[in-house]
């Protein structure tokens, strides 16, 4: 299993970067990543993503093809383009199905296409874990400013992030609820 207990100092540890612009979904991505052991990155648009993938070199990128500032196949040509990045793993969540999406996406070397309505968060994250356990996934090197930052992520109402982490194979699978018309995460009634 890719979970490991982290060292106050530095650690190997799986690091993920989701690249998504729905807040509420980074929150959720945040919470269910983090509870598995993970480090979480999030960045809200395609630019500040990929500053973060060039700057902290996640073992593995999930993110949306629609996003602000640059899209996720854009992304994945500059990733493409530099040595340091091109080899990193991404796992595309998108709303986008058509064929040509996923074609497309797959042909400038994403390793899975997602489309959000067809999963839960639970299968999504089962994907993760897949795909680590299959690959050669590497582990980063992780300090404790990283580790903190990660946990200031971590806001969302009634999270536990674990750092020293175990499955929660128990938990009911969180399902977003989206407009019918839009696509937008519903927050759930308080």
């Amino acid at each position: 299993s890719g979970l490991r207990r982290l060292s106050l100092r530095m650690s190997k540890q799986i690091k993920i970067l989701v690249i998504d612009d729905d807040p509420f979904l980074n929150k959720v991505y945040i919470n269910k990543f983090a509870q598995e052991g993970f480090i979480v990155l999030t960045a809200m648009d395609g630019v500040a993503g990929l500053e973060k993938i060039r700057e902290h070199h996640p073992s593995l990128v999930v993110m949306d093809v629609v996003l602000p500032a640059m899209s996720g196949y854009d992304i994945l040509r500059e990733m493409k383009k530099d040595e340091a990045t091109k080899e990193i793993p991404v796992l595309i969540v998108s709303n986008l199905g058509q064929t040509k999406d996923v074609q497309e996406a797959m042909g400038l070397g994403a390793k899975e296409y997602l489309i959000k309505t067809n999963f839960t968060i639970d299968d999504i994250l089962q994907k993760v874990r897949d795909y680590i356990e299959t690959h050669e996934v590497k582990e980063v090197e992780v300090d404790k400013s990283e580790i903190e930052q990660a946990q200031s992520q971590n806001k969302y109402p009634g999270s536990k992030m674990k750092l020293t982490a175990t499955r929660n194979s128990g938990n009911a699978p969180v399902r977003i609820k989206r407009c019918s018309r839009c696509g937008a995460p519903v927050l759930p009634d308080a």
